[in-house]
């Protein structure tokens, strides 16, 4: 099967190839093009169907792509979160810091009486 390189980070093939890596031999291989060339081969004789354990490898690329996207987009908020953690010093403002762990202002942790 073929990966593009534009749509799909290296870093990303490569782990999913990984969480295949069990009961699959694996060979990830660069194209002259964009794509790369992912070889599965059935570590047993009682491999899955290819056109099955290609859907799931795709299907374990895509929700890798979005873990990335999603990580993208909240890096600022993780790293403002652990240098608070990890910091001697407050990095929040003060109105955070005083703020109680477990307040729920909205009420959403308590169920409906209906």
């Amino acid at each position: 099967m073929l990966a593009n390189k534009d749509v799909y980070s290296m870093n990303n093939i490569l782990r999913t190839a990984h969480r295949f890596s069990d009961l699959y031999f694996i060979d990830v291989q660069a194209t002259d093009g964009t794509d790369v060339r992912i070889l599965l081969k059935a570590k047993s004789a009682a491999g899955e169907e290819p056109s099955s354990l290609e859907g799931r490898f795709l299907n374990e690329l895509l929700d890798g792509k979005l873990r990335e996207i999603i990580a993208e987009e909240s890096r600022l908020e993780r790293d403002v979160i652990l240098a608070h953690a990890l910091s001697r010093h407050p990095v929040l403002l003060k109105e955070y810091e005083a703020a109680e762990a477990f307040t729920d202002p909205v009420g959403l942790l308590t169920p409906d009486e209906t």
